[in-house]
């Protein structure tokens, strides 16, 4: 009788003519944890009860060799052995692994459960699926593709699959690990369900919400934030102050604290909100400026409502802000360009300006010389180069060549329409960088269009 619990457990697996594989995915173990226990004679008290029953031998034969007490003389045979087939001991071992089993016919596609629904997944046998379609339905869409997935893995022979999914009943929605293989006389497929995680709907449904907004926040580049009225506590404002380059102390989370980094004349805007809040008891909308470690300041756009106890009364404000720093320059330098052109729009139909950048693409034109060349609208000159208005001879050696050192550049030049017609013009560049320092503009008063 061999001595070691490794040569025991291989005898067994020999005469049995189980393999690695078989008895891994049957205990719910790696088969790495098998080969431990063959190669270092480790194995646990709770994983050698589940493997003495596997084999039908009591767990003292198994371990120390002796106690010949078997549930079933371990012998050897011809006939080949299917795991799933040995009834009590599948059963046994799907009641001590809190697990569930499904068998599923390929020829006549039925499916069958083994092991306790209620135990398992919470819910009753008459809820489990009775085919593949409506198992498919618990399952979220991401889920569904991984799923089947693996099932088509499983059906083309390309060995045994493992995948978390989240089954979502009516009452009671269950994270759970399913382990996929295709039974050893390829007659059906054979999958083992085991419970990690089981939720009401509620609870799933909050915790899917919780991971939305993470999404949502992290896309948006949104910070979440509460002040707790009663304790005088800011929570979350910590994270945007240290992308601002502070590092605030526990100390300074209080509302004089936080209002140490707001711009100065924003303070008391953002006091005189709070305080409104708790009076009227309605959340606060406004922006304000956050000062950097290094002196500038950022732009945020605040919102929050306001949280009462069952008195009625404010114990917390929760809400957002938002980054907008960008997106106000923006405004900012849209504002300024329709100003400017505001200021140079033609009086006459045949005056009008343009505004041109660095490149020599246009900005900005007044409506006034859009309708004089022909276009609908001054949209249809945004964005042309002005060579397809202008001749080459007036672009190369006037406009590409403009220095903000002689003010204004004037000349005689042609314009062509739309439809290529050449009309004649009075052109004076003027340097317009002053007001975008990052970006060199320049103003085109264009004068007598078509006179000759």
């Amino acid at each position: 009788m061999p001595d070691k619990l490794g040569q025991r457990i291989n005898d067994q697996l020999q005469q049995q003519k189980l393999s690695i594989s078989e008895v891994a995915s049957s205990l719910g173990v790696s088969r790495q944890a098998l080969y431990k226990w063959i190669n270092k004679n480790q194995i646990s008290d709770s994983n050698l009860i589940k493997l003495a029953a596997l084999f039908g031998v009591t767990p003292a034969w198994l371990k120390y060799g002796h106690d010949g007490q078997t549930h079933e003389e371990p012998v050897a045979c011809d006939c080949h052995f299917d795991i799933i087939e040995r009834q009590d001991r599948f059963d046994f071992i799907l009641k001590a692994t809190n697990a569930l089993s499904m068998e599923w016919g390929l020829d006549h596609g039925d499916w069958q459960w083994r092991g306790s629904a209620k135990e398992v997944l919470g819910v009753s046998a008459d809820q489990l699926p009775s085919s593949k379609p409506q198992f498919l339905a618990l399952l979220g869409d991401n889920d569904k593709q991984r799923f089947e997935a693996c099932w088509q893995n499983v059906l083309s022979n390309q060995g045994g699959e493992e995948l978390d999914v989240a089954l979502l009943f009516p009452e009671v929605c269950c994270r759970v690990s399913v382990s996929l293989r295709m039974s050893a006389r390829r007659s059906r497929i054979q999958m083992v369900l085991h419970c990690m995680e089981m939720l009401s709907q509620y609870q799933y449904q909050l915790k899917h919400y919780e991971q939305q907004a993470k999404q949502i926040k992290a896309l948006c580049n949104v910070a979440y934030w509460e002040w707790d009225v009663l304790r005088d506590r800011f929570t979350g404002c910590s994270k945007i102050l240290v992308e601002l380059g502070h590092r605030p102390t526990k100390a300074e989370t209080n509302r004089d604290g936080i209002l140490r980094y707001l711009h100065p004349d924003d303070r008391a805007a953002f006091n005189a909100a709070l305080d409104r809040a708790q009076r009227t008891k309605s959340g606060i909308d406004l922006n304000i400026r956050l000062l950097e470690a290094g002196g500038d300041h950022q732009l945020f756009h605040c919102m929050a409502d306001v949280e009462l106890d069952s008195n009625g009364r404010v114990v917390a404000l929760a809400g957002v802000s938002k980054n907008i720093t960008e997106r106000s320059c923006l405004n900012l330098q849209n504002k300024l360009l329709e100003q400017r052109c505001a200021e140079l729009q033609s009086r006459t139909s045949n005056e009008g300006s343009m505004i041109v950048d660095s490149e020599g693409y246009i900005v900005d034109a007044c409506r006034g010389v859009a309708l004089q060349l022909g276009y609908g609208g001054r949209q249809e000159l945004v964005g042309k180069h002005v060579y397809q208005l202008f001749d080459m001879h007036t672009y190369t050696d006037h406009l590409s060549r403009f220095s903000s050192g002689v003010q204004p550049l004037s000349f005689k030049s042609h314009l062509y329409d739309k439809n290529h017609q050449r009309q004649e013009c009075k052109v004076r560049v003027y340097d317009a960088s002053c007001y975008e320092a990052d970006n060199k503009l320049m103003v085109l008063l264009l004068e007598d269009i078509g006179v000759r």
